[in-house]
């Protein structure tokens, strides 16, 4: 009996991993996508199953982004999305910019098989001065849900989140969402940013400097 429980759950674990397509049936892209002052960041192909980066392959995010998988039993599966039949997935989205304060955040994300677990859901803003805030995760859009008879289902939901109410300069970014048990498969995310240029300290201190200047030119 138990060879065959486990050749169930082989054969259920091939086709969920097999299956499951990388990408977004729905991406909820912002308006402001592509304007000056932001970037785009999209992961649709892993090649990092657990405790390393995943760098975005598409937008310009560069090494600004990382996706990582923090629950240790994950594999890349053929269809290069994360998957674990083991544990639940425990999904992390590091942003990290200089000079900037964020002021807007988009986060779309895509699954499949077993889905996640929405309470446990964080987004922090971490701000130059090193202070940070937890900001409500509870309001999100679910954009396309489709069944997968005896798998679970494959779900598209984005986050946005305005952090101009923030006083201090918001410059790091982390989004941390988990499965509610094995099975389910990281299909995509991605993450839009918008923000405002700060100038560094020194640009401050040269910008001072030329006022300075400007103030003795005139007395001549």
């Amino acid at each position: 009996m138990s060879r065959v429980l486990s050749l169930v759950a082989l054969t259920a674990t091939t086709a969920l991993a097999s299956t499951a397509m990388a990408g977004f049936a729905n991406e909820d892209a912002p308006a402001w996508r592509g304007d000056a002052n932001t970037m785009y960041g999209l992961w649709d192909t892993f090649s990092q199953a657990n405790f390393a980066p995943n760098f975005a392959e598409a937008g310009n995010m560069g090494f600004a982004g990382e996706v990582y998988n923090f629950s240790g039993t994950a594999i890349i599966a053929g269809s290069g999305n994360i998957y674990d039949a083991q544990s639940a997935l425990n999904i992390h989205n590091y942003i990290s910019l200089e000079n900037v304060d964020i002021t807007d955040v988009m986060i779309n994300v895509s699954t499949a098989g077993s889905g996640p677990d929405f309470e446990s859901v964080l987004f922090q803003a971490v701000s130059s001065d090193g202070s940070s805030q937890f900001l409500d995760t509870s309001d999100y859009s679910m954009n396309f849900q489709q069944d997968i008879p005896g798998f679970g289902s494959t779900l598209n939901m984005s986050w946005s989140f305005d952090l101009s109410g923030i006083d201090s300069d918001v410059t790091t970014l982390a989004f941390i969402i988990k499965g509610t048990g094995p099975h389910m498969s990281l299909d995509a995310i991605s993450t839009d940013v918008a923000f405002a240029v700060v100038p560094a300290p020194g640009a401050l201190a040269l910008l001072g400097l030329a006022g300075l200047a400007g103030r003795r030119r005139r007395r001549h």
